[in-house]
């Protein structure tokens, strides 16, 4: 629910922790499952039709995200919460999580803006878990780019171009592939 264009039948039930998760980026915020670790969550009832709208935002048609019921302990409830008689303790919630297909990735900068906002202003979570996530992705991100670069600097040496006739031959492969991609879907 991180984008603030959507628009949802929603209501704001109570807050809590996700127990034995921890927060990770790829490019999106996701959990994955990490013993002695607790993510803060926001507590949202859902129509029907927005679920499912939510179901297609998320992706679930081409498998990027599964649906998981987990508990989740929780530390207050809205008055919408109250008068639902939900329990007052623990919760099970619906949450999507990704696959993993994806790497590590920042969030952008709006957001990480927005997800900080909410946690710092609205919700009153320790913004830490937001930090430790992004320090994490970036790491990440920095490693899979110092790979690519030492992988072009070999294919460089092993076929003798210099840099800008390796840029050059990318660039005319990409160009090409582009090409070819485009004459396939006109056929």
């Amino acid at each position: 629910m991180l984008h603030t264009k959507r628009k949802f039948n929603a209501h704001l039930v109570g807050k809590g922790y996700l127990e034995g998760f921890d927060l990770e980026f790829r490019g999106f915020p996701t959990v994955k499952s990490c013993p002695g670790m607790r993510v803060p969550v926001v507590i949202w009832q859902l129509s029907g039709k927005s679920q499912a709208r939510l179901d297609y935002d998320e992706f679930m048609n081409i498998g990027d995200f599964t649906k998981e019921y987990l508990n989740v302990k929780l530390e207050s409830i809205t008055h919408m919460g109250w008068s639902e008689t939900l329990p007052r303790d623990e919760m099970t919630v619906l949450i999507y999580i990704s696959r993993e297909l994806k790497p590590l990735a920042q969030l952008s900068l709006v957001d990480f803006n927005t997800l900080f906002h909410a946690y710092q202003k609205q919700h009153d979570f320790d913004t830490a878990i937001l930090v430790n996530a992004a320090i994490t992705a970036n790491a990440q991100y920095e490693e899979s780019e110092l790979a690519k670069f030492e992988r072009k600097q070999e294919l460089m040496k092993i076929n003798g171009f210099s840099e800008e006739e390796f840029e050059i031959l990318c660039n005319n492969l990409t160009i090409s592939r582009l090409i070819n991609s485009k004459s396939e879907n006109t056929l």
